[in-house]
């Protein structure tokens, strides 16, 4: 298995999400790490849902990761911005346009 393969495995095995209000997320805003975050590039692997086949996509920015699953059950595609990616813990956290904060976690 190639390593991003199994980065990528775990990333889905320890993320999770929750939906902040603006302010919510201003005041953990000191807690937040501004280290820079290596990972580049696109990750995609497909599966087999409810007799169907889905392709989940995470291609991977400096700024920002963006997730696109497309299949006969479901389809969707949005955009994570970082708020947070502290290198020693390799943990990403970042925010859709509806307010939704993702920690995933490499």
């Amino acid at each position: 298995m190639k390593p991003l393969q199994i980065l990528t495995i775990l990333l889905l095995l320890t993320s999770c999400a929750h939906r902040n209000s603006k302010e919510e997320t201003r005041k953990f805003s000191d807690q937040l790490n501004e280290d820079i975050f290596v990972y580049r590039g696109n990750y995609e692997w497909a599966f087999n849902l409810m007799g169907g086949e889905q392709v989940s996509t995470h291609t991977f920015f400096p700024d920002s990761i963006r997730y696109t699953m497309a299949g006969k059950v479901y389809s969707t595609t949005y955009t994570m911005k970082k708020l947070s990616y502290e290198k020693e813990k390799e943990k990403w956290i970042g925010e859709d346009d509806s307010g939704i904060v993702n920690v995933l976690n490499f």
